[in-house]
């Protein structure tokens, strides 16, 4: 079964489908909606979300995992949720069971350049046209 979902239309090679193999079983993607992804740093929301996907966790998780975005991304987590998923954002999974993988591909607002001057980032072997760096 695979579950296919866009919260607007693509437009071909805008789409970050092309970045993804045929055969995954989920992928949910939003264009422009960071309104959308918003209510998502409420805490009690993040813990419902867990709750519901079978991850249970506490106040002191998600309280945690925003200092680790503050600490790492250098910017509040609202900040960093318009800055990296505000333009385009698709998650990407091998299905909707707990124990299954998911990746989260993004197409950050502005330029990526001036985010890995501003990031510690390390450079990765990289293969062909794709950069990679550790955060």
């Amino acid at each position: 079964m695979a579950f296919l979902a866009s919260a607007s239309v693509s437009h071909g090679a805008d789409s970050l489908a092309v970045h993804v193999p045929a055969d995954v079983r989920l992928f949910v993607e939003l264009e422009n909606a960071p309104d959308l992804l918003l209510p998502l740093l409420d805490p009690e929301a993040w813990l419902t979300l867990t709750e519901l996907l079978g991850q249970p966790a506490r106040r002191a998780d998600a309280d945690r995992w925003a200092r680790q975005v503050q600490e790492t991304l250098q910017m509040p987590p609202d900040e960093a949720l318009r800055t990296l998923f505000g333009r385009r954002v698709a998650l990407v999974g091998t299905g909707l069971q707990p124990d299954e993988e998911a990746v989260v591909l993004c197409r950050p607002a502005g330029d990526p350049a001036e985010l890995l001057r501003r990031w510690p980032v390390r450079p990765l072997p990289s293969t062909g046209q794709t950069s990679v760096f550790r955060l």
